[in-house]
């Protein structure tokens, strides 16, 4: 990994961790499940990982695995970038323009 990638990488995750709340709060169930779907078949995430997540039962527990998997992986930067694909106006409303 470069050097580039590695700050990268890094301002992603510390990004994530700040809008970490709100994403939980907010993101739609529709969302969460397009998210996962993107994040295992980019490879960010395994089949057991995508399995975990998708049985949480409440939305706000799935968004919480969801986000702590991630952050945990160092792949910040691709849910964020899916999210912003997926629901613009999340994206904007958690400042991460």
């Amino acid at each position: 990994m470069t050097e580039h990638e590695q700050k990268d990488r890094s301002f992603s995750t510390e990004k994530l961790k700040q809008i970490g709340p709100g994403f939980v709060e907010r993101v739609s169930k529709a969302t969460l499940d397009s998210l996962l779907f993107k994040l295992h078949q980019c490879g960010a995430i395994t089949s057991a990982e995508e399995e975990y997540i998708g049985a949480a039962n409440q939305r706000s527990e799935k968004a919480k695995r969801l986000f702590d998997t991630v952050t945990k992986k160092g792949v910040s930067s691709l849910l964020m970038k899916n999210l912003k694909d997926e629901d613009p106006f999340l994206y904007q409303e958690l400042c991460l323009m």
